[in-house]
């Protein structure tokens, strides 16, 4: 809308909007109308860019409202999971490796597509609109 009314029930921006809004709720006495803040990809946060602000964030939500929001993070390649559930007031932690589609590694060299065990997946054609003629 462009405003700053809020009056929202649920709001999908980036990290900085999420920011911006946390911080307009935190000036207007606010931040108790706040119920959940969902972030995808949350292992962003060691990001050396825009990790900060995440962290941030989170930290403004944490504290300046404790017990009253639910912090939901998602990711699938955060390798310190447990130190961030901690952090995040000792959050519940969820682990699965349950897959809906397997993962399955391939690199290529030139023409040649390669499984991750070596054998060749695939020869390519060469076409000449990409860099490296494939």
């Amino acid at each position: 809308k462009g405003g700053r009314d809020l009056r929202e029930d649920i709001a999908l921006c980036t990290i900085e909007k999420a920011n911006g809004i946390v911080n307009h709720l935190v000036e207007a006495g606010r931040l108790e109308e706040l119920g959940m803040v969902i972030v995808d990809e949350i292992h962003s946060v060691d990001d050396s860019s825009r990790g900060y602000i995440l962290e941030l964030l989170l930290t403004k939500v944490i504290y300046s409202n404790p017990g009253n929001v639910q912090i939901v993070g998602m990711s699938a390649t955060l390798p310190n999971a447990h130190l961030l559930a901690k952090w995040l007031n000792e959050a519940y932690f969820f682990c699965t490796n349950f897959r809906p589609v397997p993962l399955t590694e391939y690199f290529k060299i030139s023409h040649t597509v390669f499984r991750a065990d070596r054998r060749v997946a695939r020869v390519l054609r060469g076409t000449p609109d990409a860099p490296d003629g494939v």
